[in-house]
């Protein structure tokens, strides 16, 4: 569902597309960040 959505966006606008691709990976980037952050304090 998500996949056909940005697809979507990133076909009908490719600015508007490139601003979703950044902050998914900034998104994943914080997500990743916060795990590694979990894990330093659970050893």
């Amino acid at each position: 569902m998500y996949v056909a959505v940005f697809l979507f966006f990133l076909t009908t606008s490719s600015v508007r597309g490139g601003v979703l691709v950044l902050e998914a990976r900034m998104w994943i980037y914080n997500v990743i960040l916060s795990t590694m952050k979990k894990c330093e304090i659970l050893k």
